[in-house]
């Protein structure tokens, strides 16, 4: 089922769909979570139309292409970790992935104060709790006491290329800690290289960084996606 007309967004066909479509991937959403998603969207819609948050604005594209592709990752998240969602944008994914597990200890970055300013107020409206949204680039808090070697998980969506992305990760991360990467099509070469990279890069790393790519398929657009998760 498509849902065309954007009055839709919040709907209870909207959230349903939500719901129907997550539960293919063996993810359930609550009602109440399925509510939040609609305050979620329709205030991503109001912002949308003074500052670009976001291409998609389709009800449908909204309801699957960002908030269940983006808790599709929370299955490789335990409900404690602190997570770093690097370049988070309009909250994608981290806050859905906060809405389904609301344990979690959620930071959010993005270099865009506008972009920020629309996390926090999504933060404000849902009150949720343990989430921060800070504006920075990531390059520039490595070594700062918050964030250097802080996180269990770092996750990013459609950020930067995969060598990039392990190279601003890798210093966020804990030792047992997991790096994901949502990504469309991905090849093993493509992991193949960017580890090799990382092995050039950080010669005194001293155990292998290993890899899975772990496929799905967002049913009602035919899309096939990929989360790529790099551990030592």
């Amino acid at each position: 089922m498509t849902i065309s007309s954007p009055d839709a967004v919040g709907s209870p066909e909207w959230k349903q769909q939500i719901v129907d479509v997550a539960k293919t991937c063996d993810i359930p959403v609550s009602p109440d979570q399925a509510d939040q998603f609609a305050v979620y969207a329709n205030e991503l819609l109001k912002w949308n139309r003074k500052i670009n948050i976001t291409a998609i604005t389709d009800p449908t594209e909204i309801a699957i292409k960002h908030f269940v592709d983006s808790i599709i990752p929370g299955r490789l998240i335990s409900v404690n970790d602190s997570v770093l969602d690097i370049g988070s944008g309009g909250g994608f994914p981290g806050i859905p992935i906060k809405i389904l597990m609301p344990s979690l200890h959620m930071t959010l970055l993005d270099a865009s104060r506008k972009r920020v300013n629309f996390q926090r107020q999504v933060i404000r409206l849902l009150n949720l709790k343990k989430i921060v949204a800070q504006e920075g680039r990531a390059e520039y808090l490595h070594n700062q006491p918050d964030y250097s070697g802080h996180f269990d998980v770092v996750i990013s969506r459609a950020f930067a290329s995969l060598p990039q992305f392990l190279e601003i990760a890798l210093p966020f991360l804990k030792k047992s800690g997991k790096i994901l990467a949502m990504k469309g099509h991905i090849t093993t070469d493509e992991c193949d290289q960017a580890i090799q990279a990382q092995a050039k890069n950080r010669q005194s790393i001293q155990k292998t960084l290993l890899y899975r790519i772990i496929s799905y398929n967002l049913m009602t657009f035919d899309a096939n996606r990929c989360v790529v998760v790099f551990e030592f």
